[in-house]
């Protein structure tokens, strides 16, 4: 299963797809207007494969033996993911566009650009709460535990969870701890508004922390190479100035049977160079 928290308006759908065919994507997106675009891609999603289908059974006649590979089964959630449940201010831009702008917006921000944003109080939950609801339905083997737990190897619920709710990653990552005992990897995202006065105040160092309670290392994806930042590997200038941008950051567990294969695709050498001229050391 895909968990992909801020899925906005699926543009990550068909790669999921592609990437886990027959699988289940569960896609959460807390922008009100936002979801409203995802569900309307999703419904032509659906329209389109169906179509497909059927003209495919009736091409194939009564003797045709097997089929196509099953489709993912696609699930949408309307919940903003964040470390308690209680209601947040929300600034979204007019109009519905996606926007990086959009996201939490602390109370004590003054609000701004009232013309360009709309700010509104809608509910937050933690993605441990949202994803118990949204699972209780699906197979046993989908089903997020009640609790923080240690499954046994290769039997983790979620196969990948992609959080992107533009700078509070961190911040939605804390109130998951059930979800990261069930994961077996994570791609989330460094926004340049952890650091900022609107944003959370979260760091690199928070975050591998976190992830490391649950067994993870933690990466940084540069264009040629990986720049692991977990434990003795954290840098700190990785939390200040220009470090402190646009980047995917990725989770793997330590016991991960593809952990091997999959960094060095990722990475095209083993040592894991640091880019960015960063040295590994603290």
């Amino acid at each position: 299963m895909v968990v992909d928290v801020g899925a906005n308006r699926g543009q990550s759908v068909e790669e999921w797809a592609d990437l886990f065919p027959g699988g289940h994507l569960l896609l959460l997106e807390g922008n009100p207007s936002t979801a409203d675009v995802l569900d309307g891609v999703v419904a032509t999603r659906r329209q389109r494969l169906a179509a497909a289908a059927a003209e495919a059974a009736v091409g194939a006649g009564p003797e045709a033996a097997g089929g196509p590979a099953a489709a993912a089964t696609i699930q949408v959630v309307r919940a903003l993911v964040g470390n308690a449940t209680r209601r947040v201010k929300f600034r979204s831009s007019v109009g519905g566009r996606s926007s990086e702008l959009s996201g939490i917006f602390p109370d004590s921000t003054p609000e701004s650009d009232t013309d360009k944003f709309a700010y509104t109080t809608i509910p937050m939950d933690t993605l441990d709460n949202v994803l118990r609801r949204a699972t209780q339905t699906l197979p046993p083997a989908l089903r997020v535990p009640p609790v923080a737990g240690t499954p046994r190897r290769r039997t983790y619920p979620v196969d990948l969870l992609k959080v992107d709710t533009e700078g509070w990653d961190v911040v939605a990552l804390s109130g998951a701890p059930a979800t990261l005992a069930a994961t077996r990897m994570v791609l989330w995202e460094c926004h340049i508004k952890m650091a900022v006065a609107s944003g959370p105040r979260t760091t690199h160092a928070q975050a591998a922390a976190l992830l490391d309670a649950f067994g993870f290392e933690s990466y940084k994806l540069g264009r040629d190479a990986l720049l692991r930042f977990d434990g003795d590997w954290y840098d700190r200038r990785l939390d200040v100035g220009p470090y402190m941008g646009w980047h995917n950051c990725l989770a793997v567990r330590r016991d991960e049977p593809l952990r091997r294969r999959l960094l060095s695709k990722l990475n095209g050498i083993q040592a894991c160079a640091a880019p960015w001229g960063l040295t590994a050391s603290v």
